[in-house]
């Protein structure tokens, strides 16, 4: 899946993480790992988390989001 972000750069979502209670990820937020459309690597190279709310939107297309 592609995702574009703020700065219409386009990234690769290689998984999406959501908190379980186990995890170290906020309850009710997802990290999402991401790799640079353009990148010569096949893993993720950066990640984000976010509210899944958000997330959702995101991955439906709906909104962008600002990636640093």
């Amino acid at each position: 899946m592609i995702l574009e972000d703020m700065d219409r750069n386009e990234w690769v979502l290689c998984e999406r993480v959501k908190a379980d209670g186990l995890n170290q990820i906020y309850f009710r937020h997802s990290e999402l790992l991401l790799r640079k459309i353009d990148s010569n690597t096949s893993g993720p190279s950066t990640c984000v988390t976010l509210p899944d709310y958000v997330a959702d939107q995101w991955i439906a297309g709906k909104i962008r989001v600002a990636v640093r």
